[in-house]
């Protein structure tokens, strides 16, 4: 089978079978409105799932929007009030036959919303300051 047969031919990730090998990677959009998705996110997937896309990975989603965000227009996951976006989502993207996942995150020392807001930023240690570095940064 040439190779490109293989990529439009049905894969398979553990359980779940796709049409295709075609992955459309997380990419940050900053569509959303108060971590909820709109009517762009939607269409965004929409058009590539119709496009034949197999399988399309959803951007980064706070698990604690806005603690441990990187933008206030990222999706949350972390409210019932983000559950219709994301059905409405699913439903247009199996209509054509794709499938879609989420990646979900927090941000920890890289969440700019909770710099910008003043939080404390959730990490496993502290960052060591370059002073303390004793000749290791030149």
């Amino acid at each position: 089978m040439s190779e490109r047969l293989r990529l439009l031919g049905e894969g398979r990730i553990g359980p779940l079978a796709l049409r295709n090998r075609i992955v459309l990677p997380a990419m940050d959009q900053n569509l959303c409105v108060e971590g909820e998705l709109t009517e762009a996110n939607l269409s965004h997937y929409e058009e590539r799932a119709a496009a034949g896309v197999g399988l399309l990975i959803v951007e980064t989603s706070a698990v604690m929007w806005p603690v441990g965000a990187t933008s206030r227009r990222q999706p949350s996951l972390s409210t019932d009030a983000c559950i219709p976006g994301f059905t409405e989502l699913a439903k247009r993207v199996h209509a054509h036959g794709a499938k879609v996942v989420v990646q979900m995150c927090h941000h920890g020392k890289t969440a700019l919303v909770d710099t910008a807001a003043g939080r404390d930023r959730l990490v496993p240690s502290a960052p060591v300051p370059p002073t303390d570095m004793r000749g290791y940064i030149r």
